[in-house]
């Protein structure tokens, strides 16, 4: 069902069916990655470990993810259902963004190192 906004009635062939769940353990696993090392980068402000450069890898990790399903969207464009596939581009376009611009954040938000 996700999927059918992306490929349209292809969704419904075992192929795509196969490839949609594996996409989707994909953003599960990134998206839990990142939780997980916010979580860590939080409490390593109250003197527990975690580092800004693991969460922002986690986060651009994802970013980088949203935005080759963006290319791949792109390139197939002709061949999309006409209806979804401007929500789909843009969707995952802004999550690729807000990723970005998550893992941006992070880094400047470090504390600095005294020299």
């Amino acid at each position: 069902v996700p999927a059918r906004p992306w490929v349209g009635a292809a969704a419904d062939g075992l192929a795509a069916r196969v490839f949609g769940r594996a996409l989707g353990g994909r953003d599960l696993a990134l998206g839990l990655g990142a939780l997980n090392a916010l979580a860590e980068l939080r409490q390593s402000r109250h003197g527990r470990p975690g580092t800004p450069g693991t969460c922002a890898a986690w986060l651009a990790a994802g970013a980088l993810s949203d935005a080759l399903d963006t290319a791949v969207t792109m390139a197939a464009w002709p061949e999309l259902p006409r209806r979804t596939r401007w929500l789909v581009a843009v969707s995952a376009g802004g999550a690729a963004a807000a990723g970005a611009a998550g893992a941006v954040a992070v880094l400047r938000d470090r504390p600095r190192r005294r020299r």
